[in-house]
């Protein structure tokens, strides 16, 4: 099951930030298109905030992912 905030059909982007992120495949693979989508910390923001999270916070996610 993939992210219910994982949009796109060619080109995957993440709904929960307030700009379009188009992601990586590194990216769609640790958790977006995986069972695992709801450990990643920008899905975990969104929910809990309620409101969508300002692009510049993907910097700090992609250090989350190791990447």
């Amino acid at each position: 099951m993939s992210c219910i905030f994982l949009k796109g059909e060619k080109q995957k982007f993440c709904v929960a930030y307030e700009g379009m992120m188009v992601l990586s495949l590194d990216e769609l693979e640790m958790f977006c298109e995986g069972a695992h989508y709801h450990l990643c910390e920008v899905y975990q923001d969104f929910q809990e905030r309620g409101k969508k999270i300002p692009i510049e916070k993907h910097k700090q996610y992609k250090k989350f992912l190791g990447l």
